[in-house]
């Protein structure tokens, strides 16, 4: 006799690289995958390193009612509401490291806002557009550094990138490569777990129970944290790693699939 289904308690979920295509779009068949879920009971929250903005419209094309991650962390925000649920800003000092960094080593300098998003470089900044993020203004590097930052990336082609790692580390063991062309910075507890951490609190959800799917190498301190680690078939080394399970690559629709087959598996709801 075959083991009873456990429907998950959530299913957290990244974006660039799980859920959304080599085109960095969420498609419709995936958006329909995420509404299925929320409608079968299950929360879907969304954890991306995305703006506000971007997060919010990705939930509501879906329809989702479960707060969303932004910022990897830095912000969680309701998407019926809009409201801020949590804001993590990351401290002056390591601002200024960062900003010192990118003058040492030349690597173009991004930093987020909860409104805005400031770079230094017209080629990062059409590099940030791709993914669909509005209200990105070119600007020198500021000083004194600002008091609102949510993250502050350094960016470069990923060769440049392995080359400055030992600086960069070095100057702030923090630090964490998002994706090749970025290395990343959030606040203390500005980072995806610490949110979701928070939000779990919140809504009574045991990470024990939760379904998280992923790829980058950000992806793995809270996937090794909830019970059902998913990482992409196009996943950082470090994602399989700690994963129990593999969906297809998120160029094929590979999340979309994978969940799907979760509902599908699932027994059928009494009327």
């Amino acid at each position: 006799m075959p083991a009873p289904v456990e429907i998950p308690a959530a299913v957290v979920a990244d974006v660039d690289g799980t859920i959304a295509g080599a085109d960095h779009q969420v498609s419709p068949r995936t958006l329909d995958t995420l509404a299925a879920l929320e409608r079968r009971g299950v929360p879907v929250i969304l954890a991306t390193g995305r703006s506000e903005a971007n997060v919010l419209a990705i939930a509501r094309r879906a329809g989702l009612t479960t707060p969303a991650i932004a910022c990897n962390g830095a912000l969680v925000v309701d998407p019926v509401s809009g409201d801020r649920l949590r804001v993590r800003t990351v401290a002056p000092a390591d601002v200024s490291t960062m900003i010192e960094l990118h003058r040492r080593t030349g690597a173009a300098l991004t930093w987020w806002t909860p409104e805005q998003i400031f770079v230094t470089s017209e080629r990062l900044k059409a590099e940030l557009a791709q993914l669909g993020d509005g209200e990105i203004e070119v600007v020198a590097a500021p000083e004194p550094p600002p008091q609102d930052v949510l993250k502050i990336m350094l960016n470069g082609t990923a060769a440049q990138l392995d080359a400055i790692g030992d600086i960069v580390t070095e100057a702030l063991p923090r630090v964490t490569r998002s994706l090749p062309t970025f290395w990343e910075l959030s606040a203390q507890d500005g980072d995806k777990w610490g949110a979701l951490e928070w939000l779990f609190r919140r809504l009574e959800i045991d990470p024990d129970g939760v379904l998280g799917i992923g790829d980058g190498g950000n992806d793995v301190r809270w996937l090794a944290r909830v019970g059902r680690p998913v990482a992409m078939a196009n996943a950082h080394p470090s994602v399989h790693e700690v994963a129990v399970a593999v969906a297809g690559h998120h160029a094929d629709e590979g999340a979309a699939e994978f969940l799907m087959q979760e509902v599908n598996s699932w027994p059928e709801v009494a009327s």
